[in-house]
């Protein structure tokens, strides 16, 4: 498993070289598509000045289909997302 392969020191880049093509595709693939299902990358990179935390591509939160569409289109993380109610 992916969080298996993290360090204690957090260093997801050590972590990421011992991925397997399969694995690397997987996460590619959130990356492109967890916002269609309502999901967001919680911790992306490049954002962690933002959020606070370094990047973590395996851990999702739900925020609904239309908050996901918004922060995925516009680059935004729950720290600088208005969120609006779905019915």
């Amino acid at each position: 498993m992916i969080e298996q392969k993290l360090f204690l020191d957090n260093d997801y880049a050590k972590a990421q070289e011992q991925l397997d093509d399969n694995e690397i595709d997987q996460l590619n693939w959130l990356k492109s598509n967890a916002w269609r299902y309502g999901f967001i990358i919680r911790y992306p990179e490049g954002k962690e000045e933002l959020t606070g935390h370094w990047y973590q591509p395996f851990l999702l939160r739900y925020v609904g289909k239309e908050n996901a569409k918004i922060m995925f289109e516009e680059g935004q993380v729950m720290e600088t997302m208005k969120f609006s109610e779905e019915n």
